[in-house]
């Protein structure tokens, strides 16, 4: 059974949904995910996926924490570090 995460830009109203399997992503697969189906420019990469719960509005910083199935985030478009 796939799980599924709804995820939006902060720029707009719409939700769209990423799947996986299992319980939980880890926040870096769920940004890759995200860069993968909206197919942002993946050639520069000189950027990097701010995330926050839709909710709770609490950043998701550590690219390793996990992030729950049937999470509703909100994405931003930051400036790469490091």
């Amino acid at each position: 059974m796939s799980s599924k995460i709804q995820f939006r830009f902060q720029s707009s109203k719409a939700f769209d949904a990423i799947t996986f399997s299992g319980l939980m992503i880890k926040l870096l697969e769920l940004k890759r995910a995200i860069v993968e189906k909206l197919k942002l420019d993946r050639a520069h990469m000189d950027f990097d996926l701010a995330v926050s719960n839709a909710q709770t509005k609490e950043a998701y910083g550590d690219d390793n924490m996990m992030v729950p199935k049937n999470t509703s985030v909100v994405v931003r478009r930051v400036p790469a570090t490091g």
